[in-house]
């Protein structure tokens, strides 16, 4: 994504662990990367969900596959469930 703007030098990309330590105004954060059977790598990293909330000073976008989030409880899926449908636009 860097290499594709002109302009980089705002933009920082990497994992949430690159990011250890500090803030951003915004967060784009995907957790896409397989099918609905892969629904199962956010729930087993909650601090990464915490992690990658916690980053954003303004802003966090979360881009991902609604139907991992549809049948979840008790789960991190859970939690970002719940936040989506009390704060999204």
């Amino acid at each position: 994504m860097e290499e594709k703007l002109s302009e980089g030098d705002f933009i920082n990309v990497g994992t949430v662990h690159t990011f250890q330590g500090s803030e951003r105004q915004i967060i784009l954060f995907s957790s896409v990367y397989g099918s609905k059977e892969s629904c199962f790598f956010i729930d087993n990293r909650k601090s990464l969900i915490n992690a990658a909330v916690s980053r954003a000073k303004d802003y966090f976008f979360l881009f991902g596959a609604i139907d991992c989030l549809k049948d979840s409880q008790g789960s991190a899926n859970e939690l970002l469930k719940s936040y989506i449908s009390e704060n999204s636009l």
